[in-house]
């Protein structure tokens, strides 16, 4: 009939369709006639094909339907099955009321028509969740907007270490196959289900509660729950994001999920969960490709002990998709390698301890990328634990398979009281009690060298949030956003900010300090551990930083290594114990003076070396050293080399010269050391002299040791307030002293002699006032070995010899008379002598 005779015969009042009582009235007449035959089945499944959903539906009306079978006897539509799974119809049996529909019956119009299926004939149909209702498909795409393609991984290692699960793996499948519409659930799913896909693996099975939550999307799987990572449940929703259609097999189960509601054989159902050994006899071709899966295998009898998610990828998009299209390269890039560059991020604080990336491209040919952790001690002390662990990554993707890496972690976990009132006015949160509270710290030493990315520590609430600008790696049950990629601070929760905050000030901290003297118990310099060392500091970091510091000051703790030690195992010091040095300022001769004492002494970086200031923790100063070399028994100036020394003395005297009062450090010609004194009352004052000094008074204990060379500052403390002076004439009456006594005339030795001459050639060199000498014997007579002194020759008790042209028998004379006779003029007569001082003198004789 033309478009315009229907036209014509609606404007003459007739509906373009038979009413419903039509339709069931024509059935009836076909069904009481005298030959069920091919043309009968015909004009049945025309009019069939004219009810609606609404129609179909209603009660009164379904019960007047009929359907023909494979005799083409229209039946009961009750008592007539869709046959769906082809030639496997013959496993199984059918009651005495129960029928196959006529093949004319096609799978649309048994869908259409609600009527049952014979693969499905013996299975509990009974509904999952509680919002199947006709806005799923908004609620989920609402959700996915919450949670970014990155984080599917992260969502689903979150659930399977909900579960218990140890290992955890995902694999790229690129295996396509061809699919017979009668060993899938519906024919339409061939174009969804027979290309690559995405499977996700853990080694946990899924309880009952756990297949009904899945599919809750209203308030989550995990809703009573406070032992678990997510805190509502949606994380598994991201799978959609790659998918319209997902089948999890788990233990002995099948789910199969398809929120649009347009894939599954039953309509308006979005789930659809059958038992694993009945999909593998009714819908085989929904599980060939996960054989070798994970351990999976289609042969085997009992249930598979673990759960799969695969989730072939969306390749084309439709109005009613959820998402965008995917590929393999898109999916490796964006979701499996972020995950794979920090997956052991994921080993830290979870039961989880294998993790797998797999990459399939042909039932024979899979690589596979693995690490693992290999615990090597865990313990409890008090109310804290601690694990140390290996994680060891081994791969075959690029290559033959070899080790890539190996990585340490320290990892130290405790629980804590939080306050009833403040879990209880945050109950929607669902927070444990007590808070669990962990931290790791990588500890082998090459990180930097191993890593081809710098090492950012995160926050963690379990799995990984947010960098923390710490030098670990902290988690805690943070109350987060709704995307689980913030820890909430913000005023719109108050009890939810208040909440955190004490995580981070006051629980937090105490843990901090346990890594810190737990590190030292097992042989780690923890240094690299220290917080607030890190650029960058943020909010949540100043909120650790600051409490840690100001707990530190009242903590019993040991903490803090000793820098110089010299026992085997060094005890570790407490805050009140220790003293501070920034380990840049101390080298050289305190290092070795330091090494010799032993004091509480712990070098840290400068900037730390500042936090720990602010808090009032014990610093080096001059002062300090001061009293440690004046209490010490040893001496460490025996121990310097001069160099060494100036450095100490130029340390000690930075400040005030009051520091170096009383202590024996100045080296002296004689190998001692003299004691540092004030300039007035010091029981002995000592000089820095020329070379020419040290020659004449070798081994003085009057003469700093002329190898030492003080720094101006030094010296500007030395010379000016303290007991050491510049050499000058007038420091020879103490020097020469200790070589002769005083006299006015004394006969010498020949090593006297010798001395003596020596003394009066370097005259000149030391600027020799004569006038503080004038009492020794040190001038030469006519008789040998017999000399006399300068004020001697004042006083004209001696004759001295004014010119060469006196006659020998006149200096014969005078020495027989028992004058002391002077030859200023002979060739052995000292010349600076001669020259500044007898020269003038008015006892010569021409």
């Amino acid at each position: 009939m033309g478009r315009k005779a229907v036209e014509f015969f609606v404007r003459m009042g007739c509906s373009e369709r038979p009413s419903t009582s039509a339709i069931l009235d024509r059935l009836a007449e076909l069904r009481e006639g005298d030959k069920s035959t091919r043309v009968v089945v015909t004009k049945a499944c025309r009019l069939l094909s004219l009810l609606s959903d609404e129609e179909i539906s209603d009660a009164n009306h379904r019960s007047r339907v009929f359907v023909p079978d494979t005799s083409c006897t229209l039946r009961p539509l009750h008592s007539v099955l869709y046959n769906d799974i082809g030639e496997r119809a013959v496993l199984v049996s059918l009651g005495d009321d129960e029928y196959l529909a006529y093949d004319m019956i096609n799978e649309s119009l048994a869908r259409s028509l609600h009527m049952d299926r014979l693969g499905l004939k013996f299975v509990d149909l009974k509904p999952l969740g509680i919002d199947m209702g006709e806005e799923l498909g908004t609620t989920i795409r609402n959700r996915l907007g919450s949670y970014t393609s990155r984080q599917i991984v992260t969502e689903f290692v979150a659930n399977a270490a909900d579960a218990g699960a140890t290992e955890f793996g995902v694999l790229v499948d690129e295996i396509t196959i061809t699919l017979s519409s009668d060993g899938i659930l519906f024919g339409t799913l061939k174009d969804v289900w027979d290309g690559p896909s995405f499977v996700l693996y853990n080694d946990a099975v899924f309880t009952a509660a756990d297949f009904d939550g899945i599919c809750q999307t209203g308030i989550g799987g995990k809703s009573k729950r406070r032992d678990c990572i997510g805190q509502f449940g949606f994380g598994a929703l991201t799978m959609f994001h790659l998918t319209d259609f997902a089948m999890i097999v788990s233990g002995d189960s099948v789910l199969f999920i398809e929120p649009t509601k347009q894939l599954l054989p039953l309509r308006g159902r979005a789930a659809l969960l059958l038992p694993l050994r009945h999909v593998k006899q009714m819908y085989p071709d929904h599980i060939k490709l996960l054989v070798g899966m994970f351990g999976f295998e289609v042969s085997s009898t009992i249930s598979y002990q673990g759960t799969l998610f695969r989730l072939p990828l969306r390749r084309h998009v439709k109005e009613s998709s959820l998402g965008e299209a995917w590929d393999i390269h898109r999916l490796r890039e964006v979701v499996v390698k972020p995950f794979q560059d920090h997956a052991e991020e994921f080993l830290l604080f979870t039961s989880i301890g294998t993790i797998m990336i797999k990459h399939r491209t042909s039932l024979e040919n899979v690589r596979t990328w693995r690490i693992s952790s290999v615990r090597k001690e865990e313990m409890t002390v008090n109310e804290f634990k601690t694990r140390v662990f290996d994680l060891s990554i081994r791969s075959d993707i690029d290559g033959p398979c070899q080790d890539i890496e190996t990585q340490s972690w320290h990892v130290v976990s405790t629980s804590t009281s939080c306050q009833e009132d403040i879990l209880e006015s945050l109950s929607r949160y669902r927070l444990r009690s007590p808070v669990m509270l962990a931290i790791a710290a990588r500890t082998d030493t090459e990180t930097d060298r191993n890593h081809k990315r710098k090492l950012v520590y995160k926050f963690f609430s379990s799995l990984p949030l947010i960098p923390s600008y710490l030098p670990v790696h902290v988690s805690a049950p943070f109350i987060l956003s709704d995307d689980r990629r913030q820890i909430r601070l913000d005023n719109l929760d108050q009890a939810a900010a208040d909440y955190n905050r004490w995580l981070f000030s006051t629980a937090i901290p105490p843990l901090c300090l346990f890594l810190l003297s737990d590190l030292l118990d097992h042989d780690h310099k923890n240094v690299p551990w220290w917080p607030g060392d890190v650029h960058g500091e943020n909010q949540l970091t100043q909120l650790v930083t600051c409490s840690f510091y100001s707990t530190l000051k009242d903590s019993n703790r040991r903490v803090f290594l000793p820098s110089h030690w010299a026992r085997a195992i060094p005890i570790p010091l407490t805050s009140k114990e220790v003293v501070l040095a920034d380990s840049h300022s101390v080298n050289g001769a305190l290092d070795e003076v330091f090494r010799l004492l032993e004091p509480p002494l712990v070098l840290l970086p400068s900037r730390l070396i500042h936090r720990l200031h602010t808090v009032g923790l014990t610093q080096l100063t001059p002062a300090y050293l001061s009293n440690l070399v004046r209490r010490s028994l040893v001496n460490p100036a025996k121990y310097l080399r001069f160099e060494q020394l100036s450095e100490l003395l130029s340390f000690l005297g930075r400040q005030s010269a009051d520091d170096l009062l009383g202590l024996r450090l100045l080296p002296l010609s004689s190998g001692e050391f003299g004691m540092i004194e004030r300039s007035t009352g010091a029981s002995e004052t000592y000089f820095i002299a020329p070379k020419s000094a040290h020659v004449l008074f070798p081994a003085s204990q009057h003469l700093v040791h002329p190898k030492f060379k003080p720094s101006m500052s030094v010296c500007s403390h030395l010379l000016r307030t303290l007991n050491v002076e510049e050499f000058t004439g007038s420091s020879l009456n103490l020097l020469i002293v200790t070589v002769l006594h005083e006299g006015s005339v004394a006969s010498h030795d020949n090593d006297i002699q010798a001395w003596i001459a020596s003394f009066w050639n370097k005259c000149a060199d030391m600027n020799v006032n004569l006038e503080s000498i004038s009492t020794f014997p040190l001038v030469p007579t006519r008789r040998p070995g017999l000399y006399t002194s300068i004020d001697n020759c004042r006083n004209r008790s001696a004759v001295i010899l004014g010119t060469r042209r006196a006659h020998a028998w006149l200096w014969s004379l005078l020495s027989d008379l028992g004058l002391t006779v002077v030859e200023c003029y002979s060739e052995n007569f000292p010349r600076y002598l001669r020259d500044t001082f007898l020269e003038n003198q008015e006892t010569l004789i021409d």
